[in-house]
């Protein structure tokens, strides 16, 4: 039954190049005091949010009173949670080894404990079980508050400012991106832009071997780019970025106009479309020669780099921009009108669960210069839907639907004694 809510997550982790080296984050010990009381060193949305290591991990856990609640259930059943409560506190502090993210280890594990004293794990004498499940309410009530209603919802989720909404309309369907700490990919989401960038767990190979080209430092989750130069820059438009937000000006450039922005935002030299057709394709062996490839090409996109492609094909050199639709559920449309056999390329990332359907009909989705999609269109007026379908999800979903189906067949046995 749980089936399709880890297998997609078992799917995206196993194709991800950062689950090694995002571990660390371990808990100041003053942060333990969240971990007891929620809002102690006050909250992210509101006021007073100061002190060492400061994080957000209390507000994963319903407070003090459910601990103690807890403690209720330590002579019986309810011990091995608190002992692995304990032992979650410990390894936040003083870290562990591997791909792990201690600073959430003392939150879920005392979530763990409180969650134990809400289902009266240990036996608790009939008397108590009202007082218990009252109590637990009240506080995963109350640190629900703090959580979300600290603030009105204006402020909480205000308009963009208004030379926000100028930049949203000018970059259109394209992206943007941040030079340094300008802009984070989560904060321009919340104004209409599409950063280039990706955010947290899990990324995959190819988006980081994109990013490295953007920067080599690789600084996660969201992957700075410390400036423009000679090779993230045309890289950049290939992925259609249409403009770049700075803290400081750069030299020999003239900035958008957007009233009273505080930050400069520039637009790119060249076109940088978010697809295209090309006339002709070459092959590459990896997703890394492809992306060499394509930054070394004199005009990357007449000519793009496809993985696994027995040969080239095409003779005639050029491309077209074509115009994207965005449907419901993440999916893609391109209309375009092919005189010969070319290649239509998408500059949004591939993955193995997108696939393709030209005029209804199923295409392979192939990847075009180590990190984007392609298909393949022959001439005529075609109609292209892309659509993301990972395996982890189709089969999650399938093992979902016969667990249900157990469960009916276990009712009806049940039922029939």
């Amino acid at each position: 039954l749980s089936a399709p809510a880890w297998l997609p997550l078992v799917e995206q982790v196993g194709r991800s190049a950062t689950l090694a080296a995002h571990g660390g984050n371990r808990l100041f010990v003053g942060q333990l005091l969240d971990l007891a009381w929620p809002g102690w060193h006050g909250h992210p949305a509101g006021s007073g949010y100061v002190g060492l290591g400061v994080w957000g991990d209390g507000v994963l856990h319903p407070g003090l009173v459910c601990l103690v609640l807890a403690l209720l259930a330590w002579k019986t059943r309810g011990r091995p949670i608190l002992l692995a409560w304990g032992v979650c506190v410990v390894f936040s502090v003083v870290g562990l080894p591997g791909p792990m993210n201690h600073a959430r280890l003392g939150g879920m594990g005392a979530l763990a404990a409180a969650l134990a004293a809400a289902f009266g794990v240990g036996r608790l004498p009939r008397r108590w079980l009202p007082v218990v499940s009252l109590a637990v309410l009240a506080t995963g009530a109350w640190a629900r508050h703090l959580d979300q209603g600290m603030l009105e919802p204006s402020r909480h989720s205000p308009e963009p400012a208004a030379w926000a909404q100028q930049l949203a309309e000018t970059v259109g369907d394209g992206r943007v991106v941040g030079l340094g700490w300008a802009l984070q990919p989560n904060t321009g989401a919340l104004a209409g832009l599409a950063d280039v960038r990706g955010y947290d767990l899990p990324v995959s190979k190819d988006t980081e071997r994109f990013m490295g080209r953007l920067d080599s430092s690789l600084v996660r989750p969201w992957f700075p780019v410390a400036g423009l130069n000679s090779v993230n820059e045309p890289l950049l438009e290939i992925a259609g970025v249409r403009a770049v937000l700075s803290t400081e000006p750069l030299e020999g450039r003239v900035p958008i106009e957007l009233g009273d922005a505080p930050i400069w935002v520039y637009a790119l030299n060249g076109p940088a479309p978010r697809a295209w057709l090309a006339a002709s394709a070459t092959g590459a062996h990896t997703p890394e020669q492809a992306l060499t490839d394509l930054l070394k090409a004199p005009d990357p996109r007449s000519v793009p780099p496809v993985e696994g492609l027995e040969r080239s094909w095409g003779a005639a050199e050029g491309w077209t921009p074509l115009g994207v639709e965005a449907l419901p559920g993440g999916e893609v449309s391109v209309e375009v009108s092919v005189a010969s056999k070319a290649l239509l390329v998408l500059a949004d990332a591939w993955a193995p669960g997108w696939h393709a359907e030209v005029d209804g009909e199923q295409r392979e989705v192939l990847r075009v210069g180590g990190l984007f999609r392609g298909v393949v269109l022959t001439p005529g007026e075609r109609n292209v839907v892309f659509r993301y379908q990972p395996w982890g999800w189709v089969w999650g979903l399938r093992l979902g639907l016969l667990g249900f189906l157990g469960v009916i067949l276990e009712i009806k046995r049940s039922a029939s004694r």
